[in-house]
């Protein structure tokens, strides 16, 4: 038995609603894009960056890591914090 659904839900994947999410049309024909709901998030100049800070973090990103003395590519971005802290 299919239900609808009730007033005011409305399905995640294609943000249309009238049906479930297991019932959705998208769901079926392998559509996979999602609409991205607009932010309303307005900025706060010093606590949020700027498009300047956030180009150039992308470009930070593309640099490749450094050389360790040995030779090899560092793996220091791999490295993962103990939960237990100091050294082992």
């Amino acid at each position: 038995k299919e239900s609808t659904p009730p007033d005011g839900y409305v399905c995640r994947l294609c943000s249309v609603p009238g049906h479930w999410i297991q019932v959705c049309p998208t769901k079926k024909t392998g559509d996979k894009k999602r609409k991205r709901k607009p932010s309303d998030h307005v900025p706060v100049p010093g606590k949020d960056p700027s498009p300047e800070d956030i180009a150039e973090a992308q470009k930070m990103q593309e640099i490749p890591p450094p050389k360790c003395f040995c030779g090899l590519t560092s793996r220091l971005n791999k490295v993962k914090r103990s939960k237990a802290g100091g050294d082992t």
